[in-house]
């Protein structure tokens, strides 16, 4: 699969499903994200306290820690319930 982005017709499954492949977090374990030009980049999160504010029109990434290990979070517009990545 040449587009690592999740597909309108794939079921979204995280990390640990006994039977499904992890379409959540595809592109980050494919080695990075790429930019519209192609490029890679990568993010390197700090480890946060707490859950990040957020806008309207914005979407937080953030690592914080969770029973003793580092979990990545993603948090929706306007504060909404963070979800957990990986």
């Amino acid at each position: 699969m040449s587009d690592l982005r999740i597909q309108y017709n794939e079921e979204m499954v995280g990390r640990g499903h006994p039977t499904k492949a992890d379409t959540l977090n595809r592109l980050f374990l494919a080695g990075g994200m790429r930019s519209p030009e192609g490029k890679n980049h990568w993010a390197v999160f700090k480890k946060q306290t707490g859950d990040p504010p957020t806008a309207a029109d914005e979407l937080a990434l953030y690592a914080k820690e969770e029973g003793g290990e580092l979990a990545l979070y993603a948090r929706p517009a306007l504060g909404g319930p963070a979800w957990r990545l990986i």
